[in-house]
């Protein structure tokens, strides 16, 4: 499953590179042995790995972490929230997170469809908002690692659950179809009388319906064309729907879901919303919290709130990488100490390109994550850091030392392509209050490339290893009496293929 990459030799011949944390340092000390002139300074300013191993997976996905601990620790002095009334709230509930939830499952998709409308309150009105499913989509590889499954084709309310409910939910389509289907039954006349004197608000790819019953005999459903939208994420579209109960003259708005990122973009939001009072519910059992974001807010400037959501990006959320050991509570702590770092952290997502000085500044931001401080270069704090673990001088390393690499943080160029695909994220999310955001194509200077027609990550633009290096690893190849056991390979500079030789 390890990924692999192409370096190019002084003589324009192309050599397949395999993931292997010490490949590079291998190399780097036949160089040596070689009397080629090239120090440790220099190599360590390429990736060395064609995934960057502090950002990233060896089979190429995007590290991960645990995001709740970043609510944990912004909400954990703060007392719970008494319930706002019934009758003036507007509850919000993640559909997709109600799927994954569903445990004992009936024997067919009806069923099925009547359990999950239970999961909505039974009294006062609400939205049960899903996600839409884009071909070419930067969750498309979130959901790739959370597993696949088989398609299967919902020809009615009839149709038998299949066997593994988990396996069916890793599959677009199948949610795709599952969602039209409850849209069709919650609207016909037998939801009736659980619709009555109720306004519930339902979502199916990008349109939004109100299902209605003014006598609990019959249903009504109507498009609010207000809440369509081409968001592709109950996350992004939470904003909306807050927008909407302030129109529709609603006290408060209870938001219902597990998401850390909802949580986030709420905070960001609520300064802007004094009029509405906006609740955040989570949790189960002894853990369910219901948190009041507006008084949360008050303790931050509208700046620092900004912030606070573009640092939840840069250490990490769905379809942005966290940094391997540190985890959410450290880069919190570090802007709270830090504080020069707040407003360079709430300008990203302003633009969908980043300036260069914000990359510096972020640059920066990034040796302090590392418990660097004063360093301003992470291409520099490599070297120093690679000189205390495994160097007897600035020139040699030590070859019985094993190399952790992802220990070390990623070089400018992977930091860069990282910045980027935060700066998109913020981005969508600065514009959650638009229905229709216009948003650049992820693989256009985004942080994102397509590979056969699917996102990957960018996780790098150049050379993976300086030249001399990449004549060593074609001269190991040559030498070598055992070419399947090699870590590198002969390549056509037009060969797409993955196979090794």
């Amino acid at each position: 499953m390890n990924k692999k990459g192409k370096v190019t030799t002084t003589k324009n011949k192309v050599v397949q590179f395999q993931q292997q944390g010490n490949t590079a340092f291998q190399l780097f000390m036949k160089s040596q042995s070689r009397g080629i002139q090239l120090d440790l300074r220099e190599l360590l300013t390429y990736l060395l790995t064609p995934v960057p191993y502090s950002i990233g997976t060896a089979d190429g996905f995007l590290a991960k972490t645990d995001k709740s601990k970043s609510f944990s620790h912004l909400t954990k002095d703060v007392e719970d929230a008494t319930p706002p009334p019934t009758d003036e709230t507007l509850v919000i509930i993640d559909g997709n997170a109600c799927f994954r939830q569903l445990k004992e499952l009936a024997r067919d998709f009806s069923q099925i469809c009547s359990k999950v409308f239970n999961m909505i309150p039974k009294t006062g009105d609400a939205v049960f908002s899903t996600d839409s499913y884009e071909p070419n989509s930067v969750k498309a590889m979130e959901r790739l690692r959370r597993g696949t499954g088989t398609k299967l084709i919902l020809k009615g309310k009839k149709t038998k659950t299949p066997a593994d409910w988990k396996s069916f939910l890793c599959n677009d389509e199948n949610k795709k179809q599952f969602t039209e289907l409850l849209v069709q039954l919650w609207s016909q006349d037998g939801y009736a009388s659980r619709l009555h004197g109720r306004r519930i608000i339902v979502t199916c790819d990008k349109k939004a319906y109100l299902l209605t019953s003014e006598d609990g005999m019959s249903t009504a459903r109507d498009e609010i064309d207000e809440l369509n939208s081409t968001h592709e994420e109950t996350d992004s579209r939470v904003i909306l729907y807050c927008e909407y109960a302030r129109k529709q003259s609603y006290s408060s708005v209870r938001e219902k879901s597990p998401d850390t990122d909802v949580f986030m973009i709420l905070l960001n939001y609520a300064s802007h919303m004094t009029d509405l009072k906006v609740f955040f519910d989570t949790g189960t059992g002894n853990h369910k919290r219901l948190i009041d974001v507006g008084e949360i807010v008050q303790g931050y400037t509208p700046e620092h709130a900004t912030a606070l959501i573009a640092m939840h990006a840069f250490s990490g959320c769905d379809i942005t990488s966290a940094f391997k050991g540190l985890g959410k509570v450290k880069p919190l702590k570090t802007m709270s100490k830090l504080a020069k770092f707040v407003p360079i952290l709430s300008k990203l997502g302003d633009t969908w390109e980043v300036p260069e000085t914000i990359m510096d500044d972020l640059d920066e931001l990034t040796c302090a994550l590392y418990s660097k401080p004063r360093m301003r270069s992470v291409n520099e704090m490599r070297f120093l850091m690679m000189s205390e673990l495994c160097s007897k001088n600035d020139e040699r390393l030590d070859r019985m030392k094993v190399v952790d690499m992802g220990k070390l943080p990623p070089c400018r160029r992977s930091l860069e392509q990282h910045i980027r695909r935060v700066n998109f994220q913020v981005g969508i999310w600065k514009g959650a209050h638009i229905a229709k955001p216009d948003v650049p194509v992820q693989s256009d200077g985004q942080g994102w490339t397509l590979v056969n027609g699917k996102l990957e990550p960018l996780w790098y633009e150049g050379h993976v290893l300086p030249q001399q290096l990449a004549d060593i690893a074609d001269s190991s190849m040559d030498n070598s009496d055992e070419e399947s056991n090699s870590e590198f390979s002969d390549v056509d500079d037009n060969d797409e293929s993955d196979e090794d030789w």
